[in-house]
């Protein structure tokens, strides 16, 4: 567009010069003239509408067929886009989004009753959006959530409520939107880091570190959906710095990649709601990561985020308590279970690994063509 621009330009500047030069301009050539416009009009014009029919996609999307959704984003530009693909790998759709930073590799993107959620930070060097970005996964018409709190990480979902957190100056904000009013009140907590958040129909389970007294502490702060505090409950001997959290049934399964010491761990500690006790189990690889449930099995996903190295998958079987661990030969940035598969984005690919009697097997991978060499992967999630 801008080379047809600048051509167009140089032409009206070569008319100007000559009618300057000639003081007669001959009809022949304000004929051809005209005919140099017109050409130049209908280019454009083409140019225009096969962009605007690349960007909408929306009409030729078929929820049934879409398994995975993968989010490419940008830190300087507002130029983000979601991948659809199906069973095999194949990409069939894409929702190009106009924001920066969607998502972060850190905090999974959450999918609920059929819609998606996530958080555009905006510009890497300012983060200062403030909002959620809602997408509905049968029709991909979108919907923003206004929250007035800068550099939002962690989000969860339940039927009338979304929320987030923050933190800011040292201190940190667990923030309540409503979907049908879209009245928004926060929960700030004082000196606090709240790295994830996990909720239901009825609470809010935030994974909390402080500093005290030189020492490392980590909580799980419990709110009801007044955002109240139920409980604070210490878990600084299983690990600090959470950012993988489940809820399954009455549990609640969390990973502690590092323990008290910032040292490297290898533990996933279930939390009993109703109990208030801890199991821990004790794994053979450190860095434990990402969760899921299949059948009767506990997936997690081994990967050091700071070291962006090779990763793998651990199966843990809930009844036996036997357990194994499948090295990989690539990343494992973040992991999304459906059905008897295992989705990995890693290494600016996806994976796709077969659950088979406690063991896993590749069954397919494709490498993502990214729109420039400036965008990054944030995030996979399964739509279904």
């Amino acid at each position: 567009m801008k080379q047809i621009r600048i051509l167009l330009i140089q032409k009206q500047q070569k008319v100007q010069e000559k009618k300057y030069n000639d003081t007669i301009i001959t009809h022949k050539w304000e004929r051809f003239m005209k005919w140099c416009f017109f050409s130049l009009g209908i280019g454009i014009f083409i140019i225009i509408f096969c962009t605007r029919c690349g960007k909408d996609n929306s009409n030729n999307y078929n929820w049934e067929d879409v398994q995975i959704g993968v989010i490419e984003t940008n830190g300087n530009e507002k130029n983000s886009e979601i991948k659809f693909y199906n069973k095999e790998l194949k990409e069939i759709n894409h929702l190009p989004i106009e924001d920066a930073t969607l998502g972060n590799i850190f905090h999974n993107p959450i999918v609920y009753q059929d819609f998606l959620y996530v958080i555009p930070q905006g510009y890497a060097y300012s983060k200062d959006e403030k909002k959620v970005l809602e997408v509905n996964l049968k029709n991909l018409e979108k919907k923003e959530y206004k929250i007035d709190q800068l550099a939002m990480n962690s989000i969860c979902v339940n039927n009338d409520f979304i929320y987030t957190c923050n933190t800011l100056n040292g201190d940190s904000y667990i923030n309540q939107c409503n979907k049908k009013n879209e009245k928004v009140r926060s929960k700030k907590i004082k000196s606090i880091y709240i790295s994830k958040l996990v909720c239901d129909e009825s609470n809010i389970y935030a994974f909390g570190t402080s500093l005290e007294r030189s020492k490392v502490r980590s909580y799980i702060f419990l709110y009801d959906q007044n955002l109240k505090l139920k409980d604070k409950i210490d878990i600084t001997e299983y690990g600090i710095c959470h950012y993988k959290a489940i809820l399954n049934d009455k549990y609640l399964i969390f990973s502690n990649a590092e323990n008290s010491e910032n040292k490297p761990n290898d533990l996933v500690t279930i939390f009993s709601i109703e109990n208030k006790t801890f199991e821990n189990i004790k794994l053979n690889k450190n860095y434990p990561l990402d969760l899921g449930i299949y059948k009767n099995y506990l997936i997690i996903s081994h990967y050091d985020l700071a070291r962006l190295s090779e990763g793998g998958v651990s199966i843990y079987n809930l009844e036996t308590k036997e357990h194994k661990y499948f090295e990989l030969s690539h990343g494992v940035e973040q992991m999304w279970l459906l059905d008897s598969y295992i989705y990995i984005l890693g290494d600016q690919d996806i994976y796709q690994y077969k659950i088979d009697n406690g063991k896993i097997k590749l069954e397919n991978t494709v490498d993502i063509r990214m729109k420039n060499k400036e965008n990054y992967l944030s995030g996979i999630f399964a739509v279904k």
